[in-house]
């Protein structure tokens, strides 16, 4: 699978960092049902990649144990930043870094 410039069997890790409050409530690190994946932030990161999209469809049963992105869903790692604000214009910030075969994608 392909997303953007990079191609997702390539992915090595995506690290996920958010602020101090995120990991209280994103407990569920591998989503196994739609409650789960509603609080996963791995899950969440590895279906968006893989479907360009993170609705409703993302968080059916079948989606949700699907092999891809089960598989990718364990390549992700959050970890808490204390120095990123707890708020941003009313969203949560986090700083995504893309790491694959031979290069890094970083993003905030």
């Amino acid at each position: 699978a392909r997303s953007g410039e990079f191609d997702l069997a390539e992915v090595v890790e995506v690290t996920c960092d958010v602020n101090r409050m995120a990991p209280d409530i994103l407990i569920y690190h591998e989503a196994k049902s739609a409650l789960q994946a509603r609080f996963s932030l791995e899950y969440c990161i590895a279906v968006a990649l893989l479907d360009q999209a993170c609705g409703l469809p993302q968080f059916a049963e079948g989606r949700i144990a699907a092999q891809d992105v089960q598989t990718l869903m364990k390549r992700v790692r959050m970890r808490a930043d204390p120095d990123l604000p707890l708020t941003r214009g009313g969203l949560t910030a986090a700083r995504v870094t893309v790491s694959y075969t031979g290069q890094v994608i970083d993003g905030s």
